[in-house]
């Protein structure tokens, strides 16, 4: 399995979810806000458009797609 790799001001689209209270985003373009490098959990904290706040997208519930990449990518290894 490839780790996703995400940087603030990249472009992407929630694929799927397991999660059912962001079920309505799913297919939404969202903008990556924040990148928490070392986290094993968080994937990103977006911005989607049309829609107020942020959300963390969690790994292994959340499914990310990269659109458009607009920045320096942080890699998320797993720990050993």
């Amino acid at each position: 399995m490839v780790e996703q790799q995400f940087a603030s001001g990249d472009r992407v689209r929630l694929v799927s979810t397991l999660d059912d209270t962001r079920s309505h985003l799913v297919g939404v373009l969202a903008t990556v806000a924040q990148v928490l490098a070392g986290n094993e959990t968080v994937l990103a904290g977006v911005a989607f458009d049309g829609h107020s706040g942020r959300w963390t997208m969690v790994r292994g519930v959340d499914e990310l797609e990269l659109v458009e990449a607009a920045g320096t990518t942080v890699s998320f290894l797993p720990r050993r």
